[in-house]
C-alpha cells in the first residue's frame, strides 16, 4: 500500500469514528446538548482536527441523517417496488428490512430515530431543510404507494394510505427506540419478535 493511499484510508477510518461517535451522543443527549468538544474527546481527536473534517455541528449531523434517508429510500423503494406483488408480501418486506438491518449497524439508524424537527429546522438553511423533507416524504410516499396498492389487489381494506404509511414509519421507529432501550437496560433483545408481532397487527387490521 502506498503512502497516499495509507493516509486516504486513515482520513475515511477518522471520519467514521467522527460520525459514529456523534451519533451516539446525539441519540443519547440530544443534538442541543452535545458539544464539538465532547465529540472530539469521544473521537480521540483533537477540537482542531474535528473542524477539518466539519465546519460545525449542523453540518456532522447533516452529514449523518442526509445518507440515512437516502438509503432508506433506495433501499426499500426497491425491495417494496414490484407492482405485481401481493402488497402484504412487500409490507412484511418493510418490516424485515428494518429487522436484518438495524442490528448489523444500529449507529446507522439513529439519527433518523432521534429527528426533531422542531430541534433540526433552524439548524439548516431552507434549502437543506426543505431536501430532508423531500427525503422523509420520499420514504411516507413509497410505503403510500403499496398500501394503495394492497387496496386496488383487494387484499386491503379501503383505509387512508398516507395515514396508515405515516402509522408504520412512527411504528418502526418506535419499536427501535423501544427495544434499544430494553437492550441497554439489559432486558434482553427482541427486536425481530416485536417487528414481527408488530407487522401482524399491522397486517390483520389491514386485511379483508
Amino acid at each position: 500500500m502506498g503512502v497516499t493511499e495509507r493516509r486516504l484510508r486513515e482520513k475515511e477510518s477518522r471520519i467514521e469514528s467522527i460520525k459514529k461517535s456523534a451519533a451516539r451522543l446525539f441519540a443519547r443527549k440530544g443534538f442541543s446538548n452535545v458539544s464539538m468538544a465532547e465529540i472530539a474527546e469521544a473521537a480521540e481527536v483533537s477540537k482542531g482536527t474535528l473542524y477539518i473534517y466539519f465546519k460545525s455541528k449542523e453540518e456532522l449531523y447533516f452529514s449523518l441523517i442526509e445518507p440515512v434517508l437516502v438509503n432508506h429510500h433506495k433501499l426499500i423503494a426497491r425491495m417494496v417496488s414490484d407492482d405485481s406483488e401481493p402488497a402484504d408480501e412487500s409490507l412484511r418486506k418493510f418490516f424485515d428490512y428494518f429487522a436484518d438491518s438495524y442490528p448489523l449497524d444500529p449507529q446507522a439508524h439513529q439519527p433518523y430515530m432521534y429527528y426533531r424537527a422542531e430541534e433540526v429546522q433552524p439548524l439548516f438553511s431552507e434549502e437543506r431543510h426543505d431536501y430532508l423533507k423531500t427525503l422523509m416524504a420520499k420514504n411516507v410516499e413509497t410505503i403510500e404507494a403499496v398500501i394503495l396498492r394492497g387496496i386496488e389487489q383487494g387484499i386491503f381494506k379501503s383505509v387512508n394510505p398516507r395515514a396508515v404509511s405515516s402509522i408504520l414509519w412512527s411504528l418502526v421507529t418506535g419499536v427501535l427506540r423501544w427495544e434499544e432501550n430494553r437492550k441497554f437496560a439489559r432486558s434482553g433483545d427482541f427486536l425481530e419478535s416485536t417487528l414481527q408481532t408488530a407487522m401482524n397487527l399491522i397486517l390483520d387490521g389491514l386485511k379483508m
